[in-house]
């Protein structure tokens, strides 16, 4: 059996917490996880920012009471689950902070956008032209810039989104 290239949906955080509260764009996240279930040359990706950033908007919903104890333990269990389940978690390092300062500069974006999109776009270098990376952000400034870099993109919130899923899927990268 050959080699069936990989398509790594790499959500920054406005996407992939749409995966574990009920909002805009969580259908579309669903879909996509859908997808992950099905196909194991697909795959999801974040950064440690990503895992970071997460966790503390989680843990200030309960803190600011806009979520119970309870529920924020199960949406943590599940989140925990799903990382070890799904996500290729990628490192912050050097080359992506300085990849990030260069973003920063040429897009005007938030540091940790910034840091988000230099991870995909290094994933992206590193898995090569054979595998497709799409970055999945909610954020309307993220989405521009990363679509300025040439990385193919997806707004989760938006129209038409599940058909451009369904038509990466079907497609070898």
């Amino acid at each position: 059996m050959g080699y069936k290239p990989m398509i790594v949906f790499y959500l920054g955080t406005s996407a992939f917490v749409k995966r574990y509260r009920a909002e805009k764009g969580t259908e579309v996240m669903d879909q996509i996880f859908a997808l992950l279930d099905l196909d194991a040359s697909k795959k999801a990706s974040t950064s440690m920012l990503g895992v970071l950033e997460f966790v503390s908007a989680c843990s200030r919903l309960q803190k600011n009471q806009e979520i119970e104890a309870d529920d924020f333990n199960n949406l943590f269990a599940q989140f925990l689950e799903d990382l070890e389940k799904y996500y290729l978690i990628r490192p912050l390092n050097d080359q992506v902070v300085v990849a990030g300062i260069k973003e920063i500069i040429e897009h005007r974006l938030k540091s940790a956008d910034s840091l988000h999109l230099a991870t995909a776009l290094r994933l992206e270098r590193i898995l090569g032209d054979e595998n497709l990376v799409v970055f999945v952000t909610a954020d309307e400034e993220l989405f521009k810039a990363a679509r300025e870099e040439g990385i193919e993109t997806i707004n989760p919130c938006r129209k038409g989104v599940s058909k451009k899923i369904q038509n990466l899927s079907d497609r070898n990268p």
